[in-house]
């Protein structure tokens, strides 16, 4: 059972990332229907870096399957294992 303030997500968990819809889909549409499968390999909870106050809060560096690196905030991602 996770507790309050546990670290849900650490490097090197296997995830699956769906982009919120509702956020991104005015602008990226091709992002709407795609899951990506990879590995986080970064976490950011430094609240003065660019990309952590651009998604609200800390943001996930996930190394995608495609070979691609992609950024996800937690509730966008669902751990595999």
């Amino acid at each position: 059972m996770e507790q309050e303030g546990e670290q849900r997500l650490v490097v090197g968990d296997l995830v699956i990332g769906r982009y919120d819809l509702q956020y991104y889909s005015y602008f990226y549409d091709e992002l709407a229907m795609n899951d990506f499968m990879g590995i986080i390999i970064n976490f950011s909870w430094d609240t003065n870096d660019d990309l952590s106050s651009l998604f609200y809060g800390p943001y996930f560096e996930v190394h995608c399957i495609d070979g691609r690196n992609r950024f996800f905030i937690e509730s966008e991602l669902e751990k595999i294992s």
